[in-house]
Order: structure tokens, then sequence, then C-alpha cells
């Protein structure tokens, strides 16, 4: 990314119905119904936060959602992120 500015913050968000789980800094896994998906990050340049989100879909049913959020540690005007996800056939 190139920035203009100083930027104080910079996220980068995924979404999944499946429950992720922090295998170690730097990797996070998300296990379907018949895969699961390995996202891999630098854990030195990327701060992980996971959260878990309720909501109500159209059928007026309460669904869970869950939220990774990836944020850098010193965004700065510009920078580089690498950010990898290998799926796993069960």
């Amino acid at each position: 990314f190139i920035s203009n500015k100083e930027l104080e913050s910079f996220v980068e968000r995924f979404v999944s119905f499946f429950p992720p789980d922090a295998v170690k800094p730097g990797k996070i896994r998300i296990q379907g119904r018949n895969s699961s998906a390995d996202l891999s990050y630098d854990p030195e340049q990327l701060n992980a936060n996971i959260m878990k989100e309720t909501f109500v879909n159209h059928y007026a049913q309460s669904e869970v959602l869950y939220l990774i959020d990836l944020s850098m540690k010193n965004p700065g005007k510009e920078g580089r992120i690498k950010i990898s996800f290998n799926i796993i056939q069960n």
C-alpha cells in the first residue's frame, strides 16, 4: 500500500461461518466440513484478533459469524504485507 499521509491503522478483515483457531503465531486454521484453510501471515508485522459476532439472517434466525482482523503493527505511509491461504482437502 501507499498513502499520502501517515496511517494510524491498517486492517485486513476476513469473515467465516466456521470457527477459526489460532494454531500458532502467524497461522490461523479454519476447519470446514470437508476441508480446512490455513491463513498464514508474518506475526512480526501483523497482529491477529479473532472475534465472534451474532447476527439475524434474512429468515429471522440468529447465526454466528467469525471475524479475523489482521492489523499492521507499524503502518506508516507505505508498506507491503503478505497473507496467504492454503486449502487442505480432508
